[in-house]
């Protein structure tokens, strides 16, 4: 059918296989052919707004509803914590490397899932806002979380996490910082909205604008 699809976010799994979030349901690409994953395949919600994949390979959605879910089989199970889960939109998944679940949404703050419980921060634990937009884990295994209000490194230790905030104070040129990336020498690039793509050495302290004057 030729039907207007809105793509929210792609992912590629370790097996090569590409997956596309859209706004009418998930989708997962062989090279050759699209199969389609809906609420009527137990999707929890046609609205895919988020993507990753876990150590045993199974492929996590999150969802503008709130929901989070993953694949087992041909089969979507739903991510339902006794603790409940957020309401607001999902923004990110990430599996760190010890195992542990984190997931951002936009304006409930960022939760955490360890040792079979769920956690969630927000400024009274530190974090600058809770409008986050992307989570990545550095070569220290922080988690640095893009909010509205600068980028928040967290810190879990024995389930407990602490936070250090880079925003204007620290020199950042813009505080919303919508997309995160770390690379081999665990440089971290930023893309925020009006100051365009930065770089942060974190052994420095030193930010660096990519474009000094950005349109």
């Amino acid at each position: 059918r030729n039907e207007s699809v809105q793509v929210n976010v792609i992912f590629q799994d370790r097996t090569g296989f590409v997956w596309y979030g859209t706004n009418k349901g998930l989708f997962r690409f062989d090279g050759i052919q699209l199969e389609r994953f809906t609420t009527l395949d137990s999707l929890p919600d046609d609205n895919v707004t988020a993507l990753a994949q876990d150590s045993l390979g199974r492929i996590w959605t999150g969802h503008k509803n709130g929901r989070l879910s993953f694949l087992e089989g041909n089969y979507f199970r739903t991510f339902d914590p006794p603790e409940g889960s957020s309401s607001n939109e999902i923004s990110d998944i990430l599996f760190d490397r010890q195992g542990n679940l984190w997931f951002s949404t936009l304006n409930d703050g960022l939760y955490y899932f360890t040792q079979e419980r769920l956690f969630r921060i927000d400024e009274q634990e530190g974090l600058p806002d809770i409008y986050v937009y992307d989570i990545v884990e550095d070569h220290y295994g922080n988690i640095w979380a893009g909010t509205d209000g600068g980028a928040a490194i967290c810190r879990l230790e024995d389930r407990k996490v602490t936070i250090q905030v880079l925003d204007y104070d620290q020199g950042l040129p813009d505080n919303i910082v919508k997309k995160l990336h770390v690379d081999k020498t665990n440089t971290v690039w930023m893309g925020t909205e009006d100051a365009g793509v930065l770089s942060f050495n974190p052994a420095t302290g030193k930010t660096t604008t990519l474009i000094k004057e950005w349109k």
